[in-house]
């Protein structure tokens, strides 16, 4: 219930809206990253099966889906050994983990039924999938008639496919895009406090670039078209030799200043994965090999698949979308947010805010 409750109240904000809209445009409802769970999906939590949950956890937390690090000032016997004699009594519980299945009745209810493997090994809970469908360019519009700026942000696909193999060179080419954001929209033209870029992969390989900044309600288009050319301009390669170089240098400066403390280095190992190790050995290298041709290889689905949400008065956004030619949509996420509450519940905000316009009416 507190849940389902929860998605209700962050509703009530545009900012829920552009990220729902934003992520589920991207990636598509089926991918784990589009799709974002509706108060009835929590409700119909209540009717799965205890064991289910507990067969979820059995295979969540068990010694074939575990890694133990230990970083600090230690003998490593002494250390193996008491490790061993704590942990030699963690033994798996589960029936090798369960295949949820799906079936839809004839009104589109979808009913969730499940299998258990009946395994002695742990069922591997593995990476995310990469995502199956690439979007159009869409430009989503979200009014909020009070904001004194608009939120202006942009997300596209990286072409990644592995989260260590791609790292250094998504990470280059999102500094010198951020590099470039902010040197057109705060340097150059002075609209906004700050520009800025981004490149995130997960495990398994999906990857996105990121570009947002907040500007003055007159440059909206502006910084939409801005932002638009900087995503061109990279997926050609059209980046300078200079930001290349300056983001590779602080990236390896950074790289090793982040390990230095013992609890650095238990979360830069954990983050890799034993069985990652050869990580380490790779990055220096893969860091000072990337190029130009990092752009375009990475950027090939960025590109005309761009998804740019914007945040602030919709007529002024409006107006200057109209006036750049781009095509855009505009959301009626107040329309959406009342749909997703209950009859009953629609009802009591309606005489709860019918109840605050009459004393409002009274005290003028």
């Amino acid at each position: 219930d507190s849940w389902a409750k929860g998605v209700k109240s962050s509703s009530k904000s545009a900012d829920t809206w552009s990220s729902r809209y934003t992520y589920a445009t991207l990636f598509g409802d089926d991918h784990p990253m589009g799709h974002w769970t509706r108060p009835e999906e929590y409700e119909a939590m209540k009717e799965w099966d205890l064991g289910l949950l507990q067969e979820w956890i059995y295979n969540k937390w068990s010694p074939g889906n575990s890694e133990l690090i230990v970083v600090g000032r230690l003998d490593p016997k002494e250390a193996e050994a008491s490790i061993r004699k704590y942990f030699d009594s963690w033994q798996y519980k589960g029936k090798g983990g369960y295949e949820i299945i799906t079936s839809q009745e004839a009104d589109g209810e979808k009913v969730l039924a499940w299998e258990y493997k009946n395994d002695s090994a742990p069922m591997e809970i593995g990476y995310m999938p990469r995502p199956t469908v690439q979007p159009d360019r869409s430009i989503f519009v979200f009014d909020k008639p009070t904001a004194t700026q608009t939120q202006v942000s942009l997300s596209c696909q990286l072409n990644t496919k592995d989260h260590f193999a791609d790292k250094a060179r998504a990470q280059v080419v999102g500094d010198v895009l951020s590099q470039m954001a902010w040197r057109k929209l705060r340097e150059e033209a002075g609209v906004t406090y700050g520009a800025s870029a981004y490149a995130m992969i997960w495990p398994g390989g999906t990857g996105i670039l990121g570009m947002s900044s907040l500007v003055q309600n007159d440059a909206t288009g502006f910084a939409v078209t801005t932002m638009l050319d900087i995503v061109e301009a990279g997926s050609k390669g059209d980046v300078s030799e200079q930001g290349i170089a300056d983001a590779k240098l602080s990236r390896a400066r950074e790289y090793v200043l982040n390990q230095q403390s013992g609890g650095q280095m238990l979360n830069r190992l954990m983050s890799t994965g034993i069985e990652s190790f050869q990580f380490f050995e790779q990055y220096g290298s893969d860091l000072a090999a990337v190029s130009k041709q990092d752009f375009n290889n990475l950027m090939t689905t960025c590109q005309g698949h761009e998804v740019i949400t914007l945040m602030g008065p919709l007529a002024n956004t409006e107006a200057q979308l109209k006036e750049a030619g781009v095509e855009y949509e505009v959301v009626d996420w107040e329309s959406e947010r009342r749909a997703l509450l209950t009859e009953k519940e629609r009802k009591k905000e309606d005489k709860r805010k019918a109840k605050a316009e009459k004393k409002k009416a009274k005290s003028e």
